[in-house]
């Protein structure tokens, strides 16, 4: 294996490790504290990532990033459940 690519996967792995603990935050709680804002951005973000990276034949990167946006997919999941949960409970929040 090549530098080039051993950098790419190292890189890449530790891109996928890092939603995890956020991850398990919202399993455990039931919901995220982060905001639609910030998903929806890097839903974006990555999503053109994934673009770039089919257009030059990245493989480790588009193996990241295609994980990255199934972890942010499923945050923006468990906000939504979250949400509508609060709303259910008490629905005098503006959620």
């Amino acid at each position: 294996m090549s530098l080039e690519n051993s950098l790419g996967y190292s890189a890449s792995t530790l891109c996928v490790i890092s939603l995890i603990p956020e991850i398990y935050y919202s399993i455990k709680n039931k919901g995220t504290q982060i905001t639609y804002g910030f998903l929806c951005i890097q839903i974006g973000a990555t999503s053109l990532w994934i673009a770039y990276e089919v257009i030059i034949n990245s493989v480790p990167l588009l193996i990241a990033d295609s994980c990255i946006l199934a972890q942010l997919i499923f945050l923006c999941g468990m906000k939504c459940a979250s949400n509508k949960r609060k709303l259910k409970v008490h629905p005098e929040l503006d959620v």
